[in-house]
Protein backbone atom coordinates (compact mmCIF):
# COMPACT_ATOMS: atom_id res chain seq x y z
CA UNK A 1 0.00 0.00 0.00
CA UNK A 2 2.87 2.51 0.67
CA UNK A 3 4.65 1.44 -2.67
CA UNK A 4 1.48 2.65 -4.61
CA UNK A 5 0.90 5.62 -2.01
CA UNK A 6 4.61 6.58 -3.31
CA UNK A 7 3.96 5.87 -6.75
CA UNK A 8 1.17 7.36 -6.81
CA UNK A 9 2.65 11.04 -5.48
CA UNK A 10 5.21 10.51 -7.77
CA UNK A 11 2.69 10.58 -11.06
CA UNK A 12 0.80 13.44 -9.67
CA UNK A 13 4.36 15.56 -8.86
CA UNK A 14 5.57 14.92 -12.35
CA UNK A 15 1.62 15.58 -13.55
CA UNK A 16 2.37 18.92 -11.95
CA UNK A 17 5.55 19.73 -14.25
CA UNK A 18 3.34 18.78 -17.37
CA UNK A 19 1.87 21.85 -17.10
CA UNK A 20 4.59 24.06 -16.29
CA UNK A 21 6.87 22.82 -19.50
CA UNK A 22 3.43 23.74 -22.14
CA UNK A 23 3.57 27.55 -19.84
CA UNK A 24 6.10 28.37 -22.82
CA UNK A 25 3.48 27.58 -25.25
CA UNK A 26 1.23 29.76 -23.35
CA UNK A 27 4.02 32.76 -22.98
CA UNK A 28 3.46 32.87 -26.59
CA UNK A 29 -0.14 33.18 -27.20
CA UNK A 30 0.14 35.78 -24.24
CA UNK A 31 2.26 38.09 -25.89
CA UNK A 32 5.73 37.55 -24.40
CA UNK A 33 8.32 37.99 -27.34
CA UNK A 34 10.44 34.71 -27.99
CA UNK A 35 13.56 36.84 -26.77
CA UNK A 36 12.50 37.41 -23.88
CA UNK A 37 10.92 33.74 -23.54
CA UNK A 38 14.54 32.25 -23.44
CA UNK A 39 15.62 34.95 -20.88
CA UNK A 40 12.79 33.91 -18.67
CA UNK A 41 13.26 30.18 -18.93
CA UNK A 42 17.21 30.71 -18.34
CA UNK A 43 16.04 33.06 -15.16
CA UNK A 44 13.69 29.94 -14.54
CA UNK A 45 16.99 27.65 -14.20
CA UNK A 46 19.29 30.02 -11.70
CA UNK A 47 15.69 30.29 -9.64
CA UNK A 48 15.39 26.90 -9.69
CA UNK A 49 18.93 26.28 -8.56
CA UNK A 50 19.19 28.46 -5.75
CA UNK A 51 15.79 26.94 -4.94
CA UNK A 52 17.45 23.48 -4.24
CA UNK A 53 19.76 24.78 -1.67
CA UNK A 54 17.09 26.81 0.18
CA UNK A 55 14.97 24.19 0.01
CA UNK A 56 17.53 21.00 0.41
CA UNK A 57 18.96 22.46 3.34
CA UNK A 58 15.50 23.81 4.70
CA UNK A 59 14.14 20.16 4.80
CA UNK A 60 17.24 18.92 6.67
CA UNK A 61 17.65 22.16 9.12
CA UNK A 62 13.61 21.38 10.20
CA UNK A 63 14.04 17.67 9.62
CA UNK A 64 11.17 16.99 7.28
CA UNK A 65 10.74 16.29 3.89
CA UNK A 66 6.81 16.20 4.46
CA UNK A 67 6.53 19.66 5.26
CA UNK A 68 8.61 20.97 2.90
CA UNK A 69 7.05 19.17 -0.14
CA UNK A 70 3.18 20.37 1.20
CA UNK A 71 4.94 24.20 1.36
CA UNK A 72 6.04 24.07 -1.73
CA UNK A 73 3.31 22.78 -3.35
CA UNK A 74 1.16 25.79 -1.61
CA UNK A 75 2.88 28.13 -3.30
CA UNK A 76 2.89 26.61 -6.47
CA UNK A 77 -1.20 26.84 -6.27
CA UNK A 78 -0.84 30.27 -5.46
CA UNK A 79 1.32 30.97 -8.16
CA UNK A 80 -0.88 29.32 -10.76
CA UNK A 81 -3.74 31.43 -9.46
CA UNK A 82 -2.22 34.99 -10.03
CA UNK A 83 -0.93 33.69 -13.58
CA UNK A 84 -3.93 32.46 -14.32
CA UNK A 85 -6.48 35.82 -13.20
CA UNK A 86 -3.52 38.19 -13.83
CA UNK A 87 -3.26 37.90 -17.40
CA UNK A 88 -0.22 40.09 -18.21
CA UNK A 89 2.99 39.49 -19.34
CA UNK A 90 4.31 41.43 -16.12
CA UNK A 91 2.92 39.28 -14.44
CA UNK A 92 3.93 36.21 -16.25
CA UNK A 93 7.45 36.57 -15.88
CA UNK A 94 7.39 37.15 -12.02
CA UNK A 95 4.75 33.97 -11.32
CA UNK A 96 7.12 31.83 -13.88
CA UNK A 97 10.66 31.96 -12.33
CA UNK A 98 8.99 31.95 -9.05
CA UNK A 99 7.24 28.39 -10.23
CA UNK A 100 10.68 27.46 -10.93
CA UNK A 101 11.73 28.37 -7.59
CA UNK A 102 8.61 26.37 -5.89
CA UNK A 103 8.43 23.44 -8.37
CA UNK A 104 11.85 22.22 -10.06
CA UNK A 105 13.85 21.91 -6.33
CA UNK A 106 11.13 19.49 -4.90
CA UNK A 107 12.01 16.76 -7.68
CA UNK A 108 15.10 16.36 -4.72
CA UNK A 109 12.81 16.52 -1.84
CA UNK A 110 10.97 13.79 -3.56
CA UNK A 111 13.53 11.60 -4.72
CA UNK A 112 15.03 11.56 -0.88
CA UNK A 113 12.10 11.21 0.60
CA UNK A 114 10.97 8.18 -1.60
CA UNK A 115 14.55 6.53 -1.16
CA UNK A 116 14.05 6.48 2.24
CA UNK A 117 10.24 5.53 2.51
CA UNK A 118 11.72 2.43 0.14
CA UNK A 119 14.45 1.55 2.64
CA UNK A 120 16.99 2.68 -0.36
CA UNK A 121 16.31 -0.30 -2.33
CA UNK A 122 17.30 0.65 -5.98
CA UNK A 123 14.78 -1.78 -7.52
CA UNK A 124 11.68 -0.74 -5.90
CA UNK A 125 13.28 3.12 -6.40
CA UNK A 126 13.17 2.14 -10.57
CA UNK A 127 9.72 0.83 -10.28
CA UNK A 128 8.22 4.18 -8.95
CA UNK A 129 10.25 6.58 -11.36
CA UNK A 130 9.42 4.22 -14.13
CA UNK A 131 5.28 5.19 -12.69
CA UNK A 132 6.30 8.31 -12.19
CA UNK A 133 7.61 8.80 -16.10
CA UNK A 134 4.47 6.91 -17.64
CA UNK A 135 2.47 8.93 -15.70
CA UNK A 136 4.02 12.39 -17.25
CA UNK A 137 4.40 10.85 -20.63
CA UNK A 138 0.64 10.37 -20.18
CA UNK A 139 -0.44 14.14 -19.03
CA UNK A 140 2.00 15.19 -21.14
CA UNK A 141 -0.02 13.88 -24.57
CA UNK A 142 -3.49 14.14 -22.64
CA UNK A 143 -2.61 18.09 -22.08
CA UNK A 144 -1.31 18.88 -25.27
CA UNK A 145 -4.60 17.27 -26.62
CA UNK A 146 -6.67 19.20 -24.29
CA UNK A 147 -5.11 22.61 -24.85
CA UNK A 148 -5.68 22.50 -28.28
CA UNK A 149 -9.37 21.56 -28.12
CA UNK A 150 -10.42 23.38 -25.19
CA UNK A 151 -7.45 26.09 -24.75
CA UNK A 152 -5.45 26.99 -22.09
CA UNK A 153 -8.11 27.26 -19.11
CA UNK A 154 -6.87 22.98 -19.16
CA UNK A 155 -3.39 23.62 -18.59
CA UNK A 156 -4.12 25.70 -15.34
CA UNK A 157 -7.15 23.66 -14.79
CA UNK A 158 -5.07 20.53 -14.77
CA UNK A 159 -2.05 21.97 -12.73
CA UNK A 160 -4.31 22.95 -9.55
CA UNK A 161 -5.82 19.65 -9.57
CA UNK A 162 -2.47 17.64 -9.48
CA UNK A 163 -1.02 20.19 -6.72
CA UNK A 164 -3.93 19.24 -4.47
CA UNK A 165 -3.84 15.67 -5.33
CA UNK A 166 -0.11 16.06 -4.17
CA UNK A 167 -0.70 17.95 -0.99
CA UNK A 168 -3.23 15.17 -0.20
CA UNK A 169 -0.47 12.14 -1.16
CA UNK A 170 2.08 13.92 0.65
CA UNK A 171 -0.13 14.12 4.11
CA UNK A 172 -0.95 10.42 3.69
CA UNK A 173 2.92 9.32 3.96
CA UNK A 174 4.97 8.79 7.13
CA UNK A 175 7.76 11.99 7.14
CA UNK A 176 11.79 10.50 6.22
CA UNK A 177 13.51 9.42 9.12
CA UNK A 178 16.02 11.41 10.15
CA UNK A 179 18.79 10.58 12.84
CA UNK A 180 21.21 13.79 12.33
CA UNK A 181 21.24 16.82 10.68
CA UNK A 182 23.10 17.78 7.83
CA UNK A 183 23.05 21.46 8.90
CA UNK A 184 24.15 22.99 12.01
CA UNK A 185 22.00 24.54 14.69
CA UNK A 186 22.44 27.76 13.31
CA UNK A 187 21.18 26.56 9.89
CA UNK A 188 25.14 26.58 8.18
CA UNK A 189 25.23 23.43 5.63
CA UNK A 190 28.01 20.63 6.39
CA UNK A 191 30.91 21.72 4.82
CA UNK A 192 32.23 18.48 5.42
CA UNK A 193 30.30 17.16 1.97
CA UNK A 194 32.62 19.06 -0.34
CA UNK A 195 35.70 17.18 1.50
CA UNK A 196 34.88 13.95 -0.35
CA UNK A 197 36.80 13.71 -3.27
CA UNK A 198 34.67 11.49 -5.30
CA UNK A 199 31.69 13.53 -4.38
CA UNK A 200 33.42 16.60 -6.05
CA UNK A 201 34.29 14.37 -8.62
CA UNK A 202 30.66 13.60 -9.72
CA UNK A 203 29.52 16.88 -9.18
CA UNK A 204 32.14 17.82 -12.22
CA UNK A 205 30.60 14.99 -14.44
CA UNK A 206 27.07 16.05 -14.19
CA UNK A 207 27.74 19.49 -14.22
CA UNK A 208 29.59 18.33 -17.94
CA UNK A 209 26.35 16.16 -18.61
CA UNK A 210 24.08 18.98 -17.45
CA UNK A 211 25.74 21.68 -19.99
CA UNK A 212 25.23 19.44 -22.98
CA UNK A 213 21.72 17.98 -22.70
CA UNK A 214 19.94 21.54 -21.69
CA UNK A 215 20.26 23.18 -25.14
CA UNK A 216 18.85 19.68 -26.83
CA UNK A 217 15.93 19.50 -24.20
CA UNK A 218 14.79 22.62 -24.17
CA UNK A 219 15.50 23.84 -27.60
CA UNK A 220 14.36 20.75 -28.71
CA UNK A 221 11.34 22.53 -31.18
CA UNK A 222 14.91 24.25 -33.16
CA UNK A 223 16.16 20.84 -34.26
CA UNK A 224 12.15 19.36 -35.35
CA UNK A 225 11.86 22.70 -37.93
CA UNK A 226 15.77 21.68 -38.76
CA UNK A 227 14.53 18.38 -39.55
CA UNK A 228 12.09 18.94 -41.23
CA UNK A 229 9.14 18.56 -38.30
CA UNK A 230 6.64 20.60 -36.98
CA UNK A 231 4.92 21.85 -33.58
CA UNK A 232 2.84 18.81 -33.52
CA UNK A 233 5.91 16.56 -33.49
CA UNK A 234 6.88 18.18 -30.31
CA UNK A 235 4.54 16.36 -28.46
CA UNK A 236 4.70 13.01 -29.82
CA UNK A 237 8.55 13.49 -29.53
CA UNK A 238 7.82 14.32 -25.50
CA UNK A 239 5.51 11.24 -25.25
CA UNK A 240 8.44 9.79 -27.11
CA UNK A 241 10.86 10.70 -24.49
CA UNK A 242 9.24 10.03 -21.50
CA UNK A 243 8.04 6.62 -22.43
CA UNK A 244 11.36 5.28 -22.80
CA UNK A 245 12.08 6.83 -19.64
CA UNK A 246 9.84 4.74 -17.95
CA UNK A 247 11.37 1.50 -19.25
CA UNK A 248 14.61 2.56 -18.48
CA UNK A 249 13.93 3.67 -15.03
CA UNK A 250 12.35 0.27 -14.41
CA UNK A 251 16.26 -1.71 -15.77
CA UNK A 252 18.38 1.18 -13.83
CA UNK A 253 16.75 0.27 -10.68
CA UNK A 254 17.90 -3.24 -11.11
CA UNK A 255 21.09 -2.46 -12.54
CA UNK A 256 22.37 0.59 -10.67
CA UNK A 257 23.46 -1.71 -7.33
CA UNK A 258 25.74 -3.29 -9.81
CA UNK A 259 28.86 -1.23 -11.49
CA UNK A 260 27.63 2.28 -10.90
CA UNK A 261 30.70 3.71 -13.06
CA UNK A 262 30.63 1.27 -16.19
CA UNK A 263 26.88 2.10 -16.23
CA UNK A 264 27.03 6.18 -15.68
CA UNK A 265 29.48 6.01 -18.36
CA UNK A 266 27.64 3.81 -20.90
CA UNK A 267 24.75 6.24 -20.04
CA UNK A 268 26.58 9.03 -20.83
CA UNK A 269 27.91 7.67 -24.45
CA UNK A 270 23.92 7.24 -25.15
CA UNK A 271 23.44 10.97 -24.14
CA UNK A 272 26.72 11.50 -26.54
CA UNK A 273 25.01 9.33 -29.37
CA UNK A 274 21.85 11.25 -29.12
CA UNK A 275 23.82 14.58 -30.11
CA UNK A 276 25.29 13.25 -32.96
CA UNK A 277 21.56 12.13 -34.17
CA UNK A 278 20.40 15.52 -33.58
CA UNK A 279 23.51 17.13 -35.11
CA UNK A 280 23.09 15.59 -38.60
CA UNK A 281 18.71 14.70 -38.53
CA UNK A 282 17.57 14.98 -42.02
CA UNK A 283 14.31 13.58 -40.74
CA UNK A 284 12.36 13.58 -37.97
CA UNK A 285 12.55 9.97 -36.92
CA UNK A 286 16.34 10.74 -36.46
CA UNK A 287 15.08 13.64 -33.88
CA UNK A 288 13.20 10.76 -32.10
CA UNK A 289 16.28 8.86 -31.95
CA UNK A 290 18.29 11.19 -30.65
CA UNK A 291 15.47 11.78 -27.70
CA UNK A 292 15.17 7.90 -27.46
CA UNK A 293 19.20 7.69 -26.46
CA UNK A 294 18.82 11.21 -24.31
CA UNK A 295 16.27 10.52 -22.20
CA UNK A 296 16.70 7.13 -22.10
CA UNK A 297 20.00 7.68 -20.58
CA UNK A 298 18.91 9.86 -18.62
CA UNK A 299 16.79 7.84 -17.12
CA UNK A 300 20.04 5.56 -16.01
CA UNK A 301 22.35 8.33 -15.13
CA UNK A 302 19.60 10.03 -12.25
CA UNK A 303 19.25 6.44 -11.28
CA UNK A 304 22.85 6.03 -10.65
CA UNK A 305 23.42 8.90 -9.09
CA UNK A 306 21.31 8.66 -6.53
CA UNK A 307 22.51 5.32 -5.74
CA UNK A 308 25.88 6.21 -5.66
CA UNK A 309 24.85 9.86 -3.42
CA UNK A 310 23.69 6.97 -0.84
CA UNK A 311 26.77 4.80 -0.98
CA UNK A 312 28.98 8.01 -0.20
CA UNK A 313 27.10 9.49 2.24
CA UNK A 314 24.32 9.05 4.83
CA UNK A 315 20.55 8.58 4.80
CA UNK A 316 20.69 12.18 7.16
CA UNK A 317 22.93 13.72 4.40
CA UNK A 318 21.30 12.46 1.66
CA UNK A 319 18.15 15.46 0.95
CA UNK A 320 21.24 17.87 1.30
CA UNK A 321 23.47 16.13 -1.25
CA UNK A 322 20.80 15.22 -4.14
CA UNK A 323 19.71 19.03 -3.77
CA UNK A 324 23.25 20.07 -4.76
CA UNK A 325 23.67 17.38 -6.81
CA UNK A 326 20.92 18.24 -9.00
CA UNK A 327 21.34 22.51 -8.61
CA UNK A 328 24.14 21.54 -10.50
CA UNK A 329 23.10 19.09 -13.02
CA UNK A 330 19.56 20.48 -13.91
CA UNK A 331 19.74 24.17 -12.89
CA UNK A 332 23.23 25.82 -13.25
CA UNK A 333 24.17 23.66 -16.12
CA UNK A 334 20.79 24.35 -17.75
CA UNK A 335 21.31 28.13 -16.99
CA UNK A 336 24.62 28.36 -18.25
CA UNK A 337 24.46 25.71 -21.16
CA UNK A 338 20.63 28.18 -22.74
CA UNK A 339 22.73 30.92 -22.06
CA UNK A 340 25.80 29.67 -24.05
CA UNK A 341 23.77 28.16 -26.84
CA UNK A 342 21.82 31.38 -28.12
CA UNK A 343 25.35 32.96 -28.53
CA UNK A 344 26.57 29.79 -30.18
CA UNK A 345 23.65 29.29 -32.65
CA UNK A 346 23.95 33.10 -33.38
CA UNK A 347 27.46 33.06 -34.53
CA UNK A 348 27.86 29.66 -35.81
CA UNK A 349 24.92 27.18 -35.76
CA UNK A 350 22.85 24.46 -34.27
CA UNK A 351 25.04 21.26 -35.89
CA UNK A 352 27.82 22.91 -34.12
CA UNK A 353 26.38 23.34 -30.59
CA UNK A 354 25.14 19.79 -30.92
CA UNK A 355 28.96 18.34 -31.50
CA UNK A 356 30.13 20.85 -28.65
CA UNK A 357 27.49 19.06 -26.56
CA UNK A 358 28.91 15.88 -27.93
CA UNK A 359 32.16 16.64 -27.19
CA UNK A 360 31.59 17.49 -23.44
CA UNK A 361 29.73 14.13 -23.17
CA UNK A 362 33.09 12.76 -23.72
CA UNK A 363 34.71 15.24 -20.98
CA UNK A 364 32.17 13.54 -18.53
CA UNK A 365 33.34 9.91 -19.33
CA UNK A 366 36.82 10.98 -18.49
CA UNK A 367 35.39 12.16 -15.42
CA UNK A 368 33.70 9.69 -14.37
CA UNK A 369 36.21 7.27 -15.39
CA UNK A 370 38.92 9.06 -13.47
CA UNK A 371 36.19 8.76 -10.34
CA UNK A 372 36.10 5.57 -10.53
CA UNK A 373 39.94 4.98 -10.56
CA UNK A 374 40.04 6.84 -7.31
CA UNK A 375 37.16 4.81 -5.70
CA UNK A 376 39.60 1.73 -6.81
CA UNK A 377 42.67 3.40 -5.01
CA UNK A 378 40.71 4.05 -1.51
CA UNK A 379 39.36 0.29 -1.40
CA UNK A 380 43.04 -0.70 -2.23
CA UNK A 381 44.71 1.15 0.30
CA UNK A 382 41.92 0.72 2.76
Amino acid sequence: MKFLRISLLNIVYFGIQAPFIYLSTYALALGVPDDLLSILIGVSFLAAFLGQFFWGALSDRIRSTKKIMVICTLLSIADFLVMWFLKSVPVFAVTYIALGFFISPAISILDSWSLDLLDYDSSSYGNVKSIGAIGFAGAMLALGYLIEKAGFTTLFVSGLLFCVLCILLSLSLPDKQFRTAAVSEKGKLDLSIFRNTTFILLLVSVFLVGLAIAPPNNLKILIIQQAGGTVADMGIDNGVGYAIQALMYAAAGHLSGRHPYRNLNTAIICTAAGMLCAAFASNIWMVYLSTLLIYGAFSVENTVIRMLSRRLFAPEHLTTVLSIIDAVFLQLAGFIGLVAAGGIIARTSLVTLMLICFALCVLAVGTVSLMALHRSNQKTAA
